[in-house]
């Protein structure tokens, strides 16, 4: 029989309260271990998707033999531009594409000669300019996880003064 003094718990009582405050302190831990953890996610996400600017970089949506000839070249240029036009003020569409000089098989090397594309900055990448940050994270935001053709689209940021430059090749 637990007896109760008067302003004084039972040990009945305390264990009780002691139980109750360490499942608080157990929940606030894993409260903060969660958010911890959504955080590093988060960042490591932002790092990966790149610092928001009004240019986007489109991977695995278009491959060098795609971009050989000019009739298809403009083709896939223009269905890019139609369809990413949708999502905001769409400035331009770059895609670089492989120059003249790869059509010929001068190595000796007995392949089709790809051997000059590895050389293109860029090639392979869609670059989509947008008027604004915000038209281009909508565009990201709709387009990252799509399906091109049977490619699935990662969409990423891109540094403007690189894209103004030219500088296709540049990797975060």
């Amino acid at each position: 029989a637990s007896s109760m003094v008067l302003g004084q718990l039972s040990v009945a009582d305390q264990v009780a309260k002691a139980k109750a405050q360490a499942a608080l302190r157990i929940a606030e831990a894993k409260r903060r271990a969660a958010a911890a953890t959504a955080l590093v996610l988060a960042q490591a996400e932002a790092k990966r998707i790149g610092e928001p600017s009004p240019i986007l970089v489109l991977l695995n949506m278009v491959k060098p033999h795609d971009l050989i000839e000019e009739e298809e070249y403009n083709e896939i240029r223009n269905e890019i531009g139609n369809e990413c036009s949708k999502f905001g003020h769409l400035v331009d569409v770059v895609i670089p594409r492989p120059g003249e000089q790869n059509f010929d098989d001068d190595d000796d090397d007995d392949d089709e000669d790809d051997d000059d594309e590895k050389g293109i900055p860029g090639l392979g990448r869609v670059f989509l300019q947008y008027a604004t940050k915000e038209d281009a994270t909508n565009a990201r935001t709709t387009l990252h996880g799509r399906r091109f053709s049977d490619n699935l689209v990662e969409a990423r940021f891109y540094p403007e003064d690189k894209f103004e430059a030219k500088d296709y090749g540049w990797e975060a």
